[in-house]
C-alpha cells in the first residue's frame, strides 16, 4: 500500500460547506446576574431608608410628647442631659445645654437665638432688638458666654464647673417661665 493509495481517498471527499461546518444554532449568552444584583441592593437600600426614616420619626415622637409646652421640653431634654452627663465630655455637655435652652427660648418667645452665634446674639442683646425678657437676656448673655468658654477652651473634665452651668439654664428656664406667667396674669387682669 502505498502513500498516495491511502491519501486518494481523502481527496476524492467533496469539500465541506459553511453549513455542515458549524451546528445549525445561534449562541445565546447567559443573563448577567448583575442587573439582578443591581436591582436587590436598591430595593433593600429603599427599605433601609424607610425603616430608618420610621424609627428616627417614633424616636422624635416620643421624645416630645405632642402639645408638651416648650418649657416642658426643654426640662426633659435636661434630666436626659443630667442622666448622660457622665459619659459626655465636658464640651459635648455644653453644647447641648446651649441647645436645648436656645430651642426653648426659640418656640417660647419665637427670637431666632437658635440660628445665631453666641456673638450675633451678644450684639442682638446690646442693640436691644431680642423678643426676650429683659432679665432673661441679660442672664442667657452670661450663661451663653459661659458655656463658649466651656466648649472651645479644652479644660479637663471637671464635674464642678459643669454643675453650675447647668443650674444657670435651668434658672433662665424658670426665670423666663414666671416672667411669661407674671404677662399672663397681668393679661387677664
Amino acid at each position: 500500500m502505498s502513500f498516495v493509495s491511502l491519501i486518494h481517498p481523502l481527496l476524492a471527499q467533496q469539500p465541506i460547506g459553511d453549513d455542515e461546518l458549524y451546528p445549525n444554532w445561534e449562541y445565546i449568552p447567559k443573563p448577567s446576574p448583575w442587573p439582578m444584583i443591581f436591582w436587590i441592593v436598591l430595593a433593600l437600600l429603599v427599605i433601609a431608608i424607610a425603616v430608618g426614616v420610621l424609627v428616627y420619626a417614633l424616636i422624635i415622637k416620643k421624645r416630645t410628647a405632642p402639645g408638651a409646652s416648650p418649657a416642658a421640653q426643654a426640662r426633659q431634654r435636661f434630666s436626659q442631659l443630667e442622666q448622660k452627663r457622665e459619659i459626655m465630655e465636658l464640651g459635648e455637655y455644653s453644647q447641648a445645654l446651649s441647645d436645648t435652652l436656645k430651642d426653648y427660648l426659640s418656640a417660647k418667645f419665637q427670637d431666632p437665638v437658635r440660628y445665631e452665634t453666641s456673638y450675633e446674639f451678644l450684639q442682638r442683646i446690646s442693640s436691644r432688638e431680642t423678643k426676650l425678657p429683659d432679665a432673661a437676656q441679660q442672664e442667657l448673655g452670661h450663661f451663653l458666654v459661659e458655656s463658649e468658654e466651656l466648649k472651645f477652651a479644652n479644660l479637663d473634665e471637671d464635674e464642678a464647673t459643669a454643675v453650675p452651668l447647668a443650674r444657670r439654664a435651668e434658672n433662665i428656664l424658670n426665670l423666663c417661665e414666671s416672667i411669661s406667667g407674671a404677662d399672663k396674669q397681668a393679661a387677664r387682669r
